[in-house]
């Protein structure tokens, strides 16, 4: 397929769309998540694969995470660094028994689910557009022919 910048230029659209929802949504704590994003276009056995990846954990945004096994304590002490938490009642406290105090919460109650992803694919019509834009490309290629073929 010689065109793929249409097909690019959704992903790109996607990806911009993506980030302004994480950030509304008030979970962009460092920007990491949003900030990220890339993504992969392949096409082989006639089948098209497009890849978005992004910083590891936005699949407990995404999903959730239940309650049993407590998260990296030094992962939540970055969030709690970069979101400037303090400890409830203003109570003097270690940042890192801070973090270790939330840790302990989530692996008690987990953590909820935002589907962020799937609504951001849902509301932009993703598939809609990407299966146009896979349209387009392929009406580029069939028109090369049928002009190559008419000569």
């Amino acid at each position: 397929m010689k065109d793929l910048d249409i097909l690019k230029q959704i992903i790109k659209k996607f990806q911009a769309y993506y980030k302004q929802m994480i950030v509304n949504s008030g979970h962009n704590a460092s920007g990491q998540l949003a900030d990220t994003q890339s993504f992969e276009i392949d096409y082989s056995n006639n089948t098209w694969t497009i890849t978005l990846k992004m910083a590891d954990y936005w699949k407990y945004l995404e999903y959730g995470r239940r309650p049993g096994k407590m998260p990296p304590v030094d992962k939540i002490l970055e969030w709690i660094n970069v979101r400037k938490i303090l400890p409830r009642n203003n109570k003097k406290l270690p940042q890192k028994s801070l973090a270790f105090a939330v840790a302990k919460s989530i692996s008690k109650r987990g953590l909820p689910a935002t589907h962020l992803l799937q609504k951001s694919m849902s509301s932009f019509d993703f598939k809609n557009k990407v299966l146009g834009s896979i349209f387009q490309i392929y009406k580029s290629e069939v028109d090369t022919i049928f002009q190559d073929f008419g000569k």
